[in-house]
């Protein structure tokens, strides 16, 4: 192919034609950092408030932290569907009604007379939490160059590391103040301010012409199969989503593990919450200098955070077979948030490359490998979270948090060594025979054009590599024609 058709086949990203809309202002881009932290903050605000919640409630932990799950499941289940339907039909509209519908919920959640009217409200808490996290990215994706979205992904990532951080720090003052029923007219609050300025700041970052053109079950089963075979999605988002349910293992157990098991009252065990978080806040701040100051790709940039958290992990293990893990003691309580602080720190480090490279070969379903990947993750969590519950039946000891966390931990740096692991090397000859016939010379993303993202690539010596299509990705693409 010569330089002249090379250049035909990829356009470059940055350069866009009059239908698509303008970068957005530093209004709109704080609305959407804003979106981004609407799961952790409706997640951990009333963790501070779960111990409390249980017993007013007069239910089991089990019943209790079903509150989670309920919220994890459907906001995974929303992720999948939302963002083919916002591929359709656009971002806008959907965002706003996504918005009013949790404004409502957590008016609902609020007035909840029991433990089990609690549950309806949270599942439908989870749709606008969807809303928020999908369609921010999408919008983000719709909007942005992947060079100026990777920059910008960093301020969404630390607003994501400052939400866990300030939630229960809220959370336990208003629990201590009013009890966990303010926490939900916090949200309420909250959700209503971000929905006006959404109308006010947010265009629509979608037009009609770069819609898809319809949407059926044929069209869904299609897309999301289309990227479940694809392994430049799958090798972020698998160790990715592991990764993350190891850090949701000690956010569903924390307030049990520092309140009941190390006695924290509850008006400062926001504090000590907080403290782990801050590992993600200086995680997120380092991405810059790690990609632009050292070089190092977002695979790098990936294991270094991978090591970090593996690591970590080994230690919160070895730690879980002393007496110091049975000992409610300063000593102990210190050796366990200072390891959650540097996991804490790992996590978020590999946050932005894994969010970035799920999403950009795939520029027409930005939304769908959005929503897919975060399903993944909160599907996951769900899981972790009602396990936590019979866990903690055992007693409020860290012992199991800490082996849960090492096993997931591990689980996600194997998964990104196995998926990562067959990558043919520039110096490989190209593929012969069968795998000749099935794989196209030049990698191309799935809108045709030449591969637009790094997804499991590593360009070499100014050449991209040859990854040939598996066969179930063929079959999926043959559906969706």
């Amino acid at each position: 192919m010569t330089d002249m058709a090379r250049r035909g086949a990829r356009a470059p990203e940055s350069k866009r034609t009059p239908s698509m809309p303008s970068a957005p202002n530093c209004a709109a881009l704080a609305i959407l950092c804003a979106l981004s932290a609407f799961p952790p903050l409706t997640m951990e605000i009333y963790i501070p408030s779960l111990p409390n919640l249980q017993a007013e409630m007069q239910a089991s932990t089990t019943t209790t932290l079903a509150t989670i799950s309920v919220y994890t499941a459907g906001f995974s289940i929303m992720q999948v569907l939302l963002g083919p339907f916002s591929d359709v039909l656009g971002r806008r509209s959907m965002l706003l009604g996504g918005l009013l519908t949790y404004v409502l919920s957590c008016v609902a959640a609020a007035a909840a007379p029991s433990i089990e009217l609690l549950l309806v409200p949270r599942i439908t808490q989870s749709i606008g939490s969807a809303c928020a996290a999908i369609l921010s990215m999408a919008m983000l994706r719709d909007l942005l160059s992947a060079e100026r979205r990777e920059e910008v992904m960093v301020y969404f990532s630390m607003v994501r590391a400052i939400a866990p951080l300030c939630a229960p720090v809220i959370g336990s003052f208003l629990e201590a103040l009013s009890g966990w029923r303010s926490t939900f007219v916090f949200l309420a609050v909250g959700g209503g301010a971000t929905l006006l300025g959404s109308h006010i700041h947010l265009p629509e970052s979608l037009t009609a012409e770069r819609r898809q053109r319809s949407l059926n079950c044929r069209d869904l089963l299609g897309g999301i199969g289309y990227l479940l075979a694809q392994r430049r999605f799958l090798c972020w988002a698998i160790p990715e989503a592991t990764g993350f349910a190891a850090l949701f293992v000690y956010i569903a157990t924390s307030s049990y593990i520092l309140q009941q098991f190390y006695g924290v009252p509850v008006a400062l065990f926001g504090l000590f919450y907080a403290v782990t978080f801050l590992g993600a806040v200086v995680g997120s701040a380092i991405v810059p200098t790690l990609r632009r100051r050292l070089g190092l790709s977002p695979a790098a940039v990936y294991l270094v955070g991978q090591s970090i958290c593996t690591t970590c992990a080994g230690l919160l293990v070895l730690f879980s077979f002393t007496p110091l893990a049975t000992t409610p003691s300063v000593l102990s309580q210190a050796c366990l948030q200072a390891s959650m602080v540097i996991f804490t720190l790992g996590r978020s480090i590999c946050m932005v490359p894994a969010q970035v490279q799920c999403l950009e070969p795939f520029p027409r379903r930005a939304a769908t490998a959005a929503g897919l990947m975060g399903a993944l993750r909160s599907g996951l969590v769900a899981i972790v979270s009602v396990l936590a519950g019979q866990a903690l039946k055992a007693g409020s000891d860290p012992r199991l948090a800490c082996r849960a966390i090492g096993l997931l931990a591990f689980a996600s740096h194997t998964a990104y060594m196995v998926l990562h692991s067959d990558e043919p090397s520039a110096s490989e000859p190209p593929p012969t025979g069968e795998t000749a016939a099935v794989a196209p010379a030049p990698t191309v993303d799935e809108d045709g054009a030449g591969g637009g993202g790094a997804g499991c690539e590593h360009a070499t010596s100014g050449r991209k590599k040859i990854v040939g299509k598996s066969r179930s990705a063929r079959a999926f693409s043959a559906l969706e024609e």
